[in-house]
């Protein structure tokens, strides 16, 4: 309780700073959690973690928005970061490694003769 205390009279003594820094914080975490659940797919369960995970971002800029007293973004902020990182945290070790969204080219040493560079290479 003493570090949410301390944290929350930073926030509190800094909002204005601190609004936009987390945003960023809660949109970065959520774009790790989004991409690690559409890297195995985007099944029924995939699907209602990344709606959870959009949810908990948006939750702390509609407060913000809304101009909710203060004490109240504070606490929607470390819930939806807290929700954040359960999400990665799930997605990051438990999720298969096969399948991904980026392929991974390996790169060849090729010689190439002067004579095919006339050609089509076919794949």
């Amino acid at each position: 309780m003493k570090l949410y205390d301390t944290l929350e009279r930073f926030y509190l003594s800094k909002f204005y700073v601190l609004i936009p820094a987390a945003i960023i914080i809660l949109a970065c975490t959520g774009s790790f959690v989004a991409y690690y659940l559409t890297k195995s797919g985007l099944g029924t369960l995939n699907f209602i973690q990344l709606k959870l995970s959009v949810a908990a971002a948006m939750a702390y800029l509609a407060a913000v928005l809304s101009q909710m007293p203060r004490k109240v973004t504070f606490s929607f902020f470390v819930y939806g970061m807290l929700i954040e990182l359960i999400l990665l945290v799930i997605n990051v070790t438990f999720k298969s490694k096969k399948g991904g969204a980026i392929l991974v080219h390996k790169p060849y040493l090729c010689f190439v003769n002067e004579a095919d560079l006339d050609e089509r290479p076919t794949v």
